[in-house]
């Protein structure tokens, strides 16, 4: 059995900015951690009962309301949804932080703070390379 059997991890990265919503990245980290026993929870397929689905139809949505201008009801949109998140990573041993620099990454960066406030591990890989990961990390 290995030292992280039955640990949590949470997959922090961008999801606004790329065209599968980070779903990809995700699945191959999600299979890979299963195979070591270890669980996973995951913004892409939140285990919160009354999760918002975050799907293409809630972006456009998203997107809509803001090309209107009613930011408010953006905000109102999306204040659970990162609400949701910060449970996640308060209940996740550790943090796995996947970068891509060619994407704004907001929220993946709060959560990354989040998780080093509770002095939980980060673990930061970028897909760039590592000689892209931002120097403040």
């Amino acid at each position: 059995m290995n030292r992280l059997y039955g640990s949590m991890f949470y997959l922090a990265g961008p999801m606004d900015d790329v065209a599968d919503r980070g779903v990809e990245w995700r699945k191959h980290m999600k299979e890979f951690l299963w195979s070591l026993e270890i669980g996973v929870l995951c913004p892409c397929d939140k285990p919160i009962a009354g999760a918002v689905n975050e799907d293409d139809a809630y972006f456009d949505e998203i997107n809509k309301l803001k090309a209107a201008g009613d930011h408010q009801r953006v905000h109102e949109k999306m204040r659970p949804v990162a609400a949701d998140d910060y449970r996640m990573v308060d209940k996740a041993d550790a943090l796995i932080l996947y970068i891509d620099r060619d994407a704004h990454m907001c929220g993946s960066y709060h959560e990354n703070c989040m998780a080093s406030y509770q002095r939980k591990p980060v673990i930061v890989c970028c897909k760039q390379g590592v000689s892209e990961i931002p120097n403040w990390l």
